[in-house]
């Protein structure tokens, strides 16, 4: 598996998370999704950044890109929580 691969694979597991997390904490569904976005953008960076031992110089256009992927994942992830969540109660 090559480093494009590699990073693709963990901001997809991040994304998944975070949504996962969030969805199920925070009950407003636009705010889950922002939230969910914004911290794997922030892990992610975090990871980027512990691999090269440097920000990467195209950092800000990986933030805004991450976050968009990170926040278009959130959504589908958010509607199987809130199915979850109506099943139990």
């Amino acid at each position: 598996m090559d480093k494009c691969t590699f990073g693709i694979v963990i901001l997809v597991g991040l994304s998944a998370a975070a949504a996962a997390f969030s969805h199920s904490f925070i009950r407003s569904f636009i705010l889950a999704s922002v939230a969910a976005a914004l911290a794997s953008t922030a892990l992610f960076q975090v990871v980027s950044f512990v691999e090269l031992g440097h920000l990467d110089k195209f950092f800000p256009i990986a933030v805004v890109v991450g976050a968009v992927y990170a926040f278009l994942i959130s959504i589908p992830v958010g509607f199987v929580v809130r199915r979850i969540r109506s099943q139990r109660q």
